[in-house]
């Protein structure tokens, strides 16, 4: 097909590509910024191979950089910035990588000496001999900083005009453009033209090399890494029909609207995020970058902005639900302790049409349909269930639709433009997706992976209400069905991978004899045929001969009073085999443990162990770090009975087994687990902390009310955070899954 970048500008030059709140580029400004850019990259030799890592925050720089590689026919490597730098490294070398292109904005010490920086190429430039900066030698990697890419490109005009390649051995072929200057596109919205014969003749005259006219469909646009928990990160290889699937099935599912503008805030080195960027390219619609997520800063977007979309992780929609709560309280003229939109008890003195009305984007019907009595009335209208009604408990069996009050009007308070949540990631939160149906926010839930370049499944906007947990239908373009004795999901899309980088053979033996593709997630198919993700195979744990799926316990967990984040893992026992744990957050209201509430209880800031007998291990490798500790007593059995105790000082997590305890160090470590430590039982001569046995007994009993009590975790550990993926899963390796 045609080349996307080439196609767009000639389609729609004068639409609106990238923002980020202050720079503007259109389609048209895009590709003549990126050729610019590709002359320099050149020169620089970063084109001698066709694998260029990048390492980038969310700017528009990155953006640009990102879409000239594009351009050019060249595979980008898209790096993790919060992996270590031998992390980096060994990527690089799987890769083939000859430079990376790097972010200025990024710690200094990142890459380090994991590659060879750029001096030659300094000193060439400085000189403007930049045709002589040769690659490194020994399979080293050169580090170009984007500073030095643009005050290059800067200097630099074209000489004449860009030439389209057939594919062949050929430099010249159609005449593309005039290069129009936009040297002051960084600090102004309108990127100044100039004909390039009218610039500086001082400046340095390069030729753009030539750009290939069409891209072919097997051809790889980006390689991305697999974070590596269950072995050797691998590179997913995402080709331009992987792309192309991916990205025409959201438009079939959503729609898709010159209008759209999607913003992003998840980060653009994963698939969540460069797929939003390609996306914008292929339908012709703008992305608004954010360069880090914040709460409050996007719902002042979302609100006064015309986005259309946002892709979320839940653990993103955990902190917009209470901001959009806050704002929306004080529309209506009540305290946000008084506001509970679950269960509607607002009172009668919202229909303050003089509130409403003064609220940003909250139009007339909005403010008619909030002024309903029967929408709004508190406990004493019959039409509005108690608070302890049962209504909105059904679980993922497909009859997860809600019987509740009428909820706030669609996306109440927001821009008129915007028309959803995006919602992917691991598990999500039933009780956080109540209070968003109740807020009127439309969450569109979707499935998918790194493999199959983004979302596969997903809801309409119009499901939310009915199927809260489920993650949607398989889009028009992806075959679904499920093991028949596992229930492990199958695929077969053109949006799938054709394999992993270096990996001969790997990749194929994912698949059937028939050729669907084993996800290694399990789940299941209610009558509507909506699709319900029950967890992945290899977290299953089988404890007395009976499947443990975490994200199931999990789930239940999430309604429970107290709890905040809940991950579970299993750890081995004599005899069932293996039993669940819970590592638990708590709420902030119920973090300050009863003193000495159980004899015994001791922390050690050491990592040993009481004078019990008990043995702590120790792994500092989490990110936030928190601690693991498995306990036996003395006689080499297992405690059946759960314990639970806080983190006594600031920035540390502690955990107990029974009425052993232990503390970490809480240094971050880039998520790099370090080989685990085991210290002999030792006298402690630390203060005590008690363990409140009564919370641990609600929280048992709870699980045993709403699960099998073989799922009912064996012990719970309390932590201060749990270890999670820039995208929001939880590593749960690093909570004491060998």
């Amino acid at each position: 097909m045609d080349n996307w970048v080439l196609k767009r500008a000639m389609l729609t030059p004068e639409r609106t590509a990238v923002y980020d709140g202050e720079t503007c580029y259109t389609f048209g400004d895009v590709f003549d910024e990126a050729q610019r850019l590709g002359s320099v990259l050149s020169k620089f030799g970063a084109f001698k191979t066709q694998n260029v890592a990048m390492v980038s925050n969310n700017n528009v720089r990155g953006y640009l950089l990102a879409v000239t590689l594009l351009l050019y026919g060249k595979t980008v490597v898209w790096l993790n910035k919060r992996l270590t730098n031998d992390e980096l490294a060994g990527q690089m070398r799987d890769a083939g990588v000859a430079c990376c292109l790097k972010d200025d904005s990024l710690p200094e010490d990142l890459l380090g000496d994991a590659c060879v920086n750029h001096s030659a190429m300094k000193e060439a430039c400085a000189t403007k001999n930049v045709g002589n900066a040769d690659m490194p030698a020994n399979g080293s990697v050169h580090i170009v900083g984007f500073d030095e890419v643009f005050d290059k490109a800067n200097d630099f005009k074209l000489g004449g005009t860009g030439e389209v390649s057939d594919g062949s051995q050929k430099t010249s072929g159609t005449p593309v453009s005039v290069y129009r200057s936009s040297a002051s596109a960084f600090t102004s919205t309108e990127p100044a033209a100039k004909n390039a014969a009218s610039d500086n003749s001082a400046d340095p005259v390069v030729s753009a090399p030539p750009i290939p006219r069409e891209f072919s469909d097997d051809q790889v646009v980006s390689v991305m890494f697999t974070s590596g928990s269950t072995g050797a990160p691998k590179g997913i290889q995402q080709t331009v029909r992987n792309h192309f699937t991916s990205a025409t099935s959201v438009a079939l599912n959503l729609g898709t609207s010159p209008a759209d503008e999607w913003l992003c805030a998840v980060p653009i080195f994963h698939i969540s995020g460069y797929s939003i960027i390609l996306r914008g390219l292929i339908f012709g619609v703008a992305v608004h970058l954010m360069d880090h997520f914040d709460a409050p800063e996007m719902e002042r977007i979302l609100t006064n902005e015309p986005v259309t979309w946002v892709s979320v992780v839940p653990t993103m929609l955990k902190e917009l639900v209470p901001e959009h709560e806050r704002r929306i309280s004080g529309a209506l003229g009540i305290s946000d302790s008084a506001f509970d939109p679950v269960s509607e008890r607002f009172g009668k003195s919202v229909a303050s049409p003089n509130v409403l009305q003064d609220s940003p984007h909250v139009s007339d019907s909005q403010v008619s349909q909030a002024e309903k009595p029967d929408d709004f009335a508190g406990s004493d209208n019959p039409s509005v269930p108690s608070p302890s009604s049962d209504g909105l408990n059904a679980e993922s069996s497909g009859s997860d639709s809600i019987s509740q009050p009428t909820p706030l009007p669609a996306n109440f308070g927001y821009s008129p433009a915007f028309k959803g949540f995006i919602l992917g990631g691991e598990k999500s939160d039933l009780k956080l997706l109540k209070r968003c149906h109740a807020l009127g926010m439309i969450v569109v839930r979707s499935y998918g992976m790194t493999e199959t370049c983004s979302q596969i499944v997903g809801t309409g906007t119009g499901d939310g209400a009915r199927k809260l947990l489920s993650s949607g239908k398989p889009y028009f373009t992806t075959s679904l069905k499920l093991a028949d004795e596992t229930g492990e999901i199958l695929i077969k899309t053109d949006a799938l991978t054709p394999g992993y980088l270096n990996r001969p053979g790997v990749f194929e033996a994912k698949k059937t004899a028939d050729g669907w593709y084993r996800t290694g997630d399990v789940g299941h198919l209610d009558d509507d045929g909506y699709l319900y993700v029950d967890g992945r195979l290899d977290n299953m744990m089988i404890s007395g001969g009976e499947h443990v799926f975490p994200e199931e316990v999990e789930r239940v967990y999430a309604e429970c009073p107290g709890i905040d984040e809940i991950a579970v893992t299993s750890e081995p026992d004599e005899k069932w085999g293996e039993v669940p744990v819970a590592y638990v957050v708590c709420k902030a209201d119920d973090d300050k443990p009863a003193e000495n509430s159980q004899a015994g209880a001791t922390v050690s800031v050491t990592g040993e162990s009481s004078a019990d007998g008990y043995v702590a291990q120790r792994s500092s490798g989490a990110v936030d770090g928190s601690i693991r500790a498995v306990a036996a007593a003395p006689d080499g059995s297992n405690t059946n009975e759960p314990a639970v105790t806080s983190a006594p000082e600031a920035g540390c997590a502690a955990i107990a087994v029974g009425d052993s305890v232990s503390q970490g160090s809480g240094e971050e470590t880039n998520g790099s687990a370090r080989e685990n430590r085991q210290k002999k039982p030792k006298q402690s001569e630390n203060s005590r902390v008690g363990v409140d046995a009564a919370i641990v007994a609600q929280w048992r009993e709870f699980g045993r009310d709403n699960l099998a009590h073989y799922k009912v975790p064996k012990r719970f550990y309390r932590v201060d955070s749990l270890p999670r993926t820039s995208t929001g899963k939880v590593r749960r390796f690093l909570l004491g899954k060998s």
